[in-house]
């Protein structure tokens, strides 16, 4: 594997794509340079051949140092699951506060995960599923012992038919129905309800 390979596996393990569709619709590939400085802001070290060795090396342990993840995007009535991540052996509880401010019990999955040492601590992981949910922006909490943390959970719609009515009588607005784009966290970009916008 190439250097540039690896930086490119590294990107990966980061949510930087390393491609993307230009005005000419086709794909092209991201400059070496161009995923460094990306990676730099992101603040995982890429200058040089032993820092992309020591990052990668160290990607797998990159969720185990978070309680909770970031954000998470499921579509409605996809079966999903999350991790959490404590102290090996210590309690945690879970639920979620959907954005009109009603609490939902999480339920545990029976899914074992050995231990992993990060940092010098035995972190354990346990599962939740993700429970049916309206469409939306909600926030999962997390509780352990002293320990709190949030993270954003967006739901989608499973599909967006073609709006109606005013629509396709071409006045170019769309329905209250119809949805927007939106950012969840870093490198989401998810659909949720709107009010109606236009399209010109």
């Amino acid at each position: 594997m190439t250097s540039s390979d690896k930086l490119r596996e590294l990107a990966g393990h980061h949510g930087v794509s390393c491609t993307y569709r230009g005005w000419d619709t086709l794909e092209h590939h991201v400059s070496d340079r161009t995923l460094r400085t990306i990676l730099s802001a992101l603040d995982v070290p890429a200058g040089s051949d032993a820092e992309i060795e020591d990052a990668l090396a160290d990607a797998p342990n990159l969720p185990w140092r978070q309680m909770l993840p970031l954000s998470l995007v499921v579509v409605e009535g996809d079966g999903r699951s999350f991790a959490v991540h404590v102290p090996h052996g210590d309690p945690v509880s879970v639920w979620v506060v959907t954005e009109d401010g009603a609490e939902v019990d999480v339920d545990q999955l029976d899914v074992w995960v050995d231990p992993r040492t990060v940092d010098g601590r035995l972190l354990g992981r346990a599962t939740f599923a993700v429970p049916h949910l309206p469409l939306g922006w909600h926030t999962i909490h997390a509780r352990s012992n002293d320990v709190e943390a949030t993270a954003t959970l967006v739901v989608t719609p499973a599909r967006c038919p073609q709006p109606t009515g005013c629509c396709a009588a071409g006045d170019g607005v769309w329905p209250r129905s119809c949805i927007r784009c939106g950012h969840a966290g870093r490198g989401v970009s998810v659909i949720s309800p709107t009010s109606p916008i236009s399209r010109r």
